[in-house]
């Protein structure tokens, strides 16, 4: 009997502790919408909004800054994702990941192609070939403040953005626009959104509280911006 008691009190105490994947803390969501800046004219918008009504923002990042001393939830296990080279296109162009996740590089076009950046700790440079692939890593976590930011030497129209987490509460729009950050402890937060091809940025702090969902839409305008134009 006494050692029944001693089993059921440590599983209760192992319940009780948070993790990532527990139905405990709080859900963010809403919408990334796009509003236009008659004298800021963002041409590549069309790429990106599929209903002009409602100016859903696809590709946009939307992530919690959160700080140095609160902990981070281990991930299950890495990933890897995939860019690819289609049509002389980064595909996808924006991508978000963990750190310690890896980068799947392809290339499907029928011509050579160059991967290369600057960012980061460890800055990289290779010749891709059709149908080879290429896997990177990532030793530095930048947040939406440091993306890895992609080109090609031989085709300069290329580009792409590599968003790397330290955390896992980041989320990267689909056409409708949203986002769902799920299971975000109590705490002190910032909130922020970026679309890099646009050079859109917001920011907002929050409190979160145990058990709510909080509905927070986000609205990214050229008309935010002091000195850049997209």
């Amino acid at each position: 009997m006494r050692t029944l008691f001693v089993l059921v009190a440590l599983l209760s105490a192992t319940t009780s502790l948070w993790s990532a994947d527990s139905p405990r803390g709080t859900t963010i969501q809403g919408t990334v919408s796009y509003h236009p800046d008659p004298a800021r004219r963002w041409r590549y918008s069309r790429y990106y909004i599929d209903d002009t009504k409602t100016g859903a923002l696809a590709e946009s990042v939307v992530a919690l800054r959160v700080p140095r001393a609160a902990k981070r939830p281990a991930a299950a296990r890495a990933k890897t994702h995939t860019i690819d080279q289609i049509d002389f296109r980064f595909t996808p162009e924006t991508s978000v990941m963990r750190l310690n996740d890896k980068m799947r590089f392809t290339n499907s076009d029928n011509r050579l192609h160059n991967i290369r950046t600057n960012d980061g700790l460890r800055p990289f440079n290779f010749n891709l070939n059709t149908d080879n692939e290429h896997i990177q890593t990532f030793a530095r976590a930048g947040g939406t403040r440091k993306p890895i930011r992609i080109g090609c030497a031989l085709h300069g129209g290329m580009r792409a953005w590599i968003y790397v987490f330290d955390h896992p509460w980041y989320h990267l729009t689909t056409k409708d626009g949203k986002y769902v950050l799920k299971h975000v402890p109590a705490g002190q937060y910032e909130l922020r959104a970026v679309h890099p091809a646009g050079g859109l940025t917001w920011k907002k702090k929050i409190t979160v509280r145990e058990h709510q969902t909080l509905q927070i839409d986000i609205p990214l305008s050229p008309a935010n911006l002091k000195d850049k134009t997209p």
